[in-house]
């Protein structure tokens, strides 16, 4: 209820945005697990985006998977054909980083690297072939090392297509975006980037 809430400078909380202080406002949540089940398990194979030349997937070897909040005791590593099993795993709806840093070829910090990304799976408990993502299928783009920028944290920045990106891709030359001074935050909660 907003008659009981205040915000930072002692106003009363218009919770149910009529104009008027007070009020009433339902929120839903959803909480996550982290607790690993013994009986449940996730499985699926990491590939590249880009293909092989035979036009075949091309796996990505060694990818860390890990369980966000547990991620030094529910983790996973893919094998020589791109495959993992997150075993065991928690049930319900849960956040993995797919960490392509890790992976052979990849080249983090200094060169071309597979990206460090999030994403939200399910599992049912008690099953041990859930498939990650619901296709089982991972892909992750090779960033080339000439695409990262650095930011101005005192004026915009326009961000184009690396010269090797638009060599793979002509259509994407003109394509550009505008990034905000002082927009961006560094995974320790910093700005800049």
């Amino acid at each position: 209820m907003g008659d009981d809430v205040s915000d930072a400078k002692g106003t009363r909380v218009d919770a149910n945005h009529d104009g008027q202080p007070g009020g009433v406002q339902v929120l839903e949540f959803e909480t996550l697990g982290i607790s690993g089940l013994n009986n449940s398990a996730v499985i699926g194979q990491v590939f590249a985006s880009g293909k092989n030349a035979d036009g075949s997937n091309k796996p990505l070897v060694n990818v860390t998977i890990t369980v966000d909040g547990a991620e030094e005791k529910l983790r996973a590593t893919t094998d020589a054909n791109g495959a993992f099993k997150l075993s065991p795993a928690p049930a319900g709806r849960f956040f993995v980083h797919v960490d392509g840093r890790t992976a052979q070829g990849s080249q983090w910090p200094g060169g071309a690297y597979y990206p460090f990304v999030g994403k939200a799976w399910d599992a049912m408990p008690g099953k041990t072939n859930n498939l990650a993502g619901g296709s089982g299928e991972i892909f992750l783009p090779l960033i080339q090392s000439d695409t990262l920028r650095a930011v101005s944290a005192t004026e915009e920045t326009k961000i184009i297509f690396a010269p090797s990106v638009l060599a793979a891709n002509p259509s994407l030359a003109g394509v550009e975006m505008n990034v905000s001074a002082n927009s961006l935050f560094s995974d320790n909660g910093a700005r800049g980037g």
